[in-house]
């Protein structure tokens, strides 16, 4: 095979800087670079907290409804409640009404009593996954308003893991 020079593609997603390199021809580099540019966006749109139409914050806005959401976001806090489960709440994805008290962009942190009345609000248990067969929609619904799922701490490798897997 002949040694190629690495074609590198940098861009922002998951709320850090992504590199990729590909050692391959000029066409085939850069058919890979964008497939995985276009699979990091796809991810970013169903599982970030931050995009105001991702599936995880139209489920953290949704006031205790179901929300129809992708299948792969089903999947992934499906998978997630189990860790919670087995790490007894040690890991918990409703975190998310804790961790979105900040903000680092634009240096703020919050006051302990926000903190405290934030983890009031932190239960994993609230959370209901579901799959309605009639529309062939898969849902989740978090039974307390005012809690927000977080896929921050599981959802990056899940990304990583995925394609071996599925």
């Amino acid at each position: 095979m002949k040694n190629h020079n690495p074609h590198i593609l940098r861009f922002p997603a998951f709320n850090t800087l992504i590199s990729l390199s590909v050692y391959a021809d000029e066409s085939l580099a850069q058919s890979c670079l964008m497939r995985a540019k276009d699979l990091c966006n796809t991810y970013e749109r169903i599982f970030s907290r931050t995009l105001n139409d991702s599936n995880v914050s139209r489920i953290n806005s949704a006031n205790g409804n179901r929300t129809y959401v992708d299948r792969r976001c089903a999947k992934l806090v499906s998978l997630a409640l189990d860790y919670c489960a087995k790490s007894g709440g040690i890991f918990d994805i409703t975190i998310g009404a804790v961790s979105r008290l900040w903000d680092m962009k634009r240096g703020i942190i919050p006051v302990q009593s926000d903190i405290e009345a934030a983890l009031k609000h932190v239960n994993w248990r609230c959370i209901e996954v579901g799959f309605e067969a009639s529309s062939k929609k898969h849902w989740v619904r978090l039974n307390d308003p005012h809690t927000s799922i977080d896929l921050g701490g599981i959802a990056k490798g899940w990304i990583a893991a995925w394609r071996r897997s599925n």
